[in-house]
């Protein structure tokens, strides 16, 4: 079975409370981590809208969106996913570092 993807832009705020959400954090505030496969499954999981199609998940006996990408995606597959939706949102990309400059 061949499927496609196709990778959506996310808001600044959505990219923001993703980063917010998978930061590692101790009792006193502090930050002491960062979960960076579970940001790249966030970006995905957000920008890409059909692996929350029922359809999909029926077809891979995949009970939630995040379960069907461990059927589907390899690592380096959900690395891919998630550069080209930052990249697409206008977000710098931890991978490539360009400069960003106004015309």
């Amino acid at each position: 079975m061949e499927i496609t993807f196709k990778c959506n832009a996310i808001s600044m705020e959505r990219y923001n409370e993703i980063q917010e959400r998978v930061l590692q954090v101790d009792k006193k505030g502090n930050i002491q981590g960062f979960a960076t496969a579970q940001a790249k499954i966030e970006t995905v999981l957000a920008g890409v809208p059909e692996l929350r199609s029922e359809e999909l998940m029926k077809h891979f006996k995949a009970p939630t969106p995040k379960e069907l990408m461990n059927k589907i995606f390899l690592p380096g597959e959900v690395d891919i996913l998630a550069d080209t939706v930052t990249e697409i949102s206008g977000v710098e990309s931890t991978n490539q570092k360009e400069d960003i400059k106004n015309s």
